[in-house]
Order: C-alpha cells, then sequence, then structure tokens
C-alpha cells in the first residue's frame, strides 16, 4: 500500500506505516480527537487529482506518550471495525427472495 506496511487487530487494519509516518484509521466518532491533536489527512496525488484516504497522521508528540498513544491506537481500531461491518451490512444484506 503506497510502499508502506498495514497494520492489521484481528481481521481490519487499523493503521498503515509509510515514509517513516504513522496513518491512523479515522472516522467521523475519532476524526476530531485526531485533528485536534494535530493528525493530518493521507493525502495521494492520482490522475492529477488529490485522493484523500480515511486515515491521519500521529504527531510526534503522540508517538512520545504511550498512553495517549493507546488510546489513538484503539480508536483506531475501533474506527476500522466500525468501517468493516458498515462495509459488511450493505454486501451481506438478504435479497429479497430470501427475506
Amino acid at each position: 500500500m503506497f510502499g508502506g506496511h498495514g497494520l492489521w487487530l484481528d481481521d481490519v487494519m487499523f493503521a498503515f506505516v509509510s515514509s517513516g509516518t504513522i496513518w491512523l484509521k479515522a472516522d467521523p466518532d475519532c476524526r476530531r480527537l485526531f485533528e485536534a491533536g494535530g493528525g493530518r489527512p493521507f493525502v495521494y496525488r492520482r490522475q492529477g487529482r488529490n485522493v484523500e484516504l480515511s486515515f491521519l497522521s500521529v504527531p510526534e508528540d503522540v508517538l512520545a506518550d504511550p498512553p495517549r498513544l493507546l488510546d489513538w491506537a484503539e480508536a483506531a481500531v475501533r474506527a476500522a471495525r466500525r468501517t468493516k461491518a458498515g462495509g459488511r451490512s450493505r454486501r451481506s444484506s438478504p435479497s429479497p427472495a430470501r427475506m
């Protein structure tokens, strides 16, 4: 992924490391926490346009504070699980014939 490495817990990717930066999965429930703490969104260029993913960087001061880093990582795991659950429920909805 973008020349980086994914970090997984069970069956969800909650973070990845690319170019020396750790990026954590974010959703509306934790995005404000990450932004308020100095996290910035992962953005890359594709076909001349910026594409923003739902991952935010972990600032140096958070990396230097293990309890705070754990809080952020746990929030990212919850976000990844919520995202996966939302995606799964749409794909695995019963067809009208099964109802």
